[in-house]
């Protein structure tokens, strides 16, 4: 938690925390066992608060999935930051707050 934290308050270029609805997509990447996907996403959105979100109560959607790192392994889409770190072959987190979801439409 303390590690999102930190993450979130040296990526947030704003002082002020969103006060609207969003998403979150949450990618935990392992290389043994990890930790049980819904164990992950409460910490993680707590974490966020008062830094990204003035309150977890603001998060409409969130996508959570871990993900095994294995020989060989790469990842579509994924930018410089992201690449670097599957790269590295040790455990992390991935976070993306995003727009709220279209509740029109199942993902």
């Amino acid at each position: 938690m303390a590690k999102v934290r930190e993450a979130a308050v040296a990526a947030w270029s704003d002082d002020t925390p969103l006060d609207q609805p969003v998403s979150v997509v949450v990618v935990y990447f392992f290389k043994i066992g990890g930790v049980d996907v819904d164990n992950m996403v409460k910490p993680i959105l707590d974490a966020l608060k008062g830094v990204i979100l003035l309150d977890d109560s603001q998060v409409s959607q969130v996508l959570a999935r871990k993900t095994e790192l294995v020989a060989d392994s790469s990842i579509t889409g994924a930018d410089p930051d992201l690449t670097r770190a599957i790269d590295g072959r040790t455990d992390f987190v991935y976070v993306r707050v995003d727009h709220p979801p279209d509740h029109g439409v199942i993902p």
